[in-house]
């Protein structure tokens, strides 16, 4: 029996931010999302009784560059295993989610449409809701369903980390886990980037590989994003999960790509932290009062 990799938010994009350019002229930042991706793909790929699911995010603007959409078509082509997408906001051309960004990857990826419930080739059934902001067209359209053994999403939950220091306390506006506890097998929601998980009582972030066993009807996985993507993510340690159904465990694999760092230009002259500690890493400083310009340049 095959594997599920599960992951999300990838956001696929040449962010400018603290971007250079590799020696093949691709800027830095797109070149590292490309790497994760290229990681799971590639680990997706040693068996053909793999599937993916991906829950949303897939590039990080409505109108998509040509050297994302380049990027995505040549690694997904790489693969033959069943690929799954919800569309959500992110690849989304307008509020009526008439039009995806995600659609130009006709044949390389199946869309999970609004409402739509599969058998999958590994014996699961796979159920997707589209992105929806209103908590009770959401909770409508997941009753629809009818509990299929897992839920795809594209949303925010309450009393869950959007980061590594933020718990979303919204009970009015989103829908709590103890809310889509039920209404399947397991849910899968992706948009907010902390990795995390909660099975029946428990939640857990992970800050390193984590397996952890399910509970039928009482799990809900956030993926969160493989890579960090801005600083509000310093910390959290990011990757991708795989379900195997015959155990019933989710297990989180920690993905190598760079971060990005808060730095104290003190610290580095002072020898606090090493040039090996930022090396092929993004940071910023936030605090500068150098002596003078040699010790920087050193």
């Amino acid at each position: 029996m095959g594997k599920i990799f599960i992951f999300s938010d990838l956001h696929l994009y040449p962010f400018p931010q603290y971007a250079t350019l590799t020696s093949g002229g691709i800027n830095s930042r797109l070149a590292d999302i490309g790497g994760v991706l290229s990681q799971i793909i590639h680990q997706a790929n040693l068996s053909k009784d793999n599937i993916v699911l991906f829950c949303g995010d897939f590039f990080h603007t409505h109108k998509v560059d040509t050297e994302s959409l380049s990027m995505a078509g040549e690694i997904l082509s790489s693969t033959s295993v069943p690929i799954y997408f919800i569309g959500v906001n992110h690849d989304q051309s307008d509020r009526n989610a008439l039009f995806h960004s995600t659609k130009a990857l006709k044949g390389l990826v199946n869309f999970v449409g609004q409402g739509m419930k599969f058998e999958t080739p590994v014996g699961v059934t796979v159920g997707g809701v589209n992105y929806c902001q209103n908590r009770n067209e959401l909770s409508g359209r997941i009753k629809n369903l009818g509990k299929p053994d897992i839920l795809m999403l594209h949303t925010g939950i309450a009393g869950a980390a959007m980061g590594p220091e933020f718990i979303v306390q919204q009970p009015d506006d989103l829908l709590t886990v103890q809310e889509l506890y039920g209404t399947a097998g397991m849910i899968y929601s992706g948009h907010f980037h902390q990795p995390q998980i909660f099975v029946g009582d428990t939640a857990e972030v992970p800050s390193g590989p984590l397996t952890k066993r399910i509970k039928i009807g009482e799990t809900v996985l956030i993926p969160g994003a493989p890579i960090q993507h801005s600083l509000g993510d310093e910390g959290s340690v990011r990757g991708y999960w795989t379900y195997e159904t015959g155990k019933l465990t989710l297990t989180f694999h920690v993905l190598n790509a760079p971060k990005l760092l808060r730095v104290e230009l003190n610290d580095v002259l002072d020898g606090k932290i090493s040039k090996t500690d930022i090396g092929g890493n993004y940071f910023t400083v936030v605090e500068s009062s150098a002596p003078n310009a040699e010790q920087i340049a050193e």
